[in-house]
């Protein structure tokens, strides 16, 4: 009975190759796998055969800086807002597909304040802000924003000024002034000192402002105590 031996060879070159191969297949299972259970998002498409297109009412009113769709959920219309509408106010118009057409809704805001930079909508409702609202308090310009609510009839919910900063009555500022008096300072400088403190004395336009002047050497000693300017 004759015995023949077998010699089996594996070569080891092959064996990176294959686990290469075996790593890429899992990978494309755990992708496509993740795909069918991840939850499918939402996309839209340009229409470049037949796109509608809306005339700008006014030119360098950037017509169409922000757009969005709303009305009731078979209709056509979308708002679209041009910030800088006569002269820096702002607009926001009602532009519909069937009838390519704009109308400008009739909203009343202040003057200059950009309506339009920002637009935000939802099914029932949206919001429409300017955030260029200025006014002035004690000689101060503050900067706040405007923002206007529209409801499902295309009108004005309510107007509400975002983080709007309130007028307050400024009290009248006291000071004290203190001077050195002692002897290290020359009679040409000490003039000078003199002359500053008057000086800056005259630059108070409150008269309801007071004033003291103290002076310090070896002791300290008032010149004069709170008084109102003249």
């Amino acid at each position: 009975m004759n015995i023949h031996s077998f010699k089996f060879t594996v070569h080891t070159k092959l064996i990176p190759c294959c686990i290469f191969h075996l790593c890429q297949d899992l990978f494309l299972w755990v992708f496509f796998g993740f795909l069918l259970l991840a939850c499918h998002s939402l996309g839209f498409s340009l229409e470049t055969l037949h796109p509608r297109v809306f005339t700008v009412p006014e030119r360098g009113s950037h017509f169409g800086y922000q757009v969005c769709h709303f009305g009731p959920t078979q209709g056509d219309s979308v708002l679209v807002t041009a910030p800088t509408l006569y002269n820096g106010t702002g607009g926001l118009y009602k532009c519909s597909y069937s009838g390519n057409q704009c109308m400008l809704l009739p909203l009343t805001v202040n003057p200059g304040i950009a309506f339009g930079l920002d637009l935000a909508c939802d099914d029932n409702q949206a919001l429409v802000c300017g955030p260029r609202l200025k006014h002035t308090c004690d000689g101060f310009n503050y900067l706040n924003g405007q923002c206007v609510e529209i409801n499902s009839y295309f009108t004005a919910a309510y107007t509400l000024n975002p983080a709007f900063q309130e007028c307050h009555v400024i009290p009248p500022l006291d000071t004290v002034i203190l001077f050195d008096d002692s002897g290290s300072i020359s009679p040409k400088n000490f003039e000078t000192m003199i002359q500053f403190i008057k000086n800056l004395i005259v630059m108070f336009l409150d008269k309801r402002a007071q004033v003291a002047v103290a002076k310090f050497s070896t002791r300290v000693s008032q010149s004069f105590t709170l008084r109102t300017l003249p």
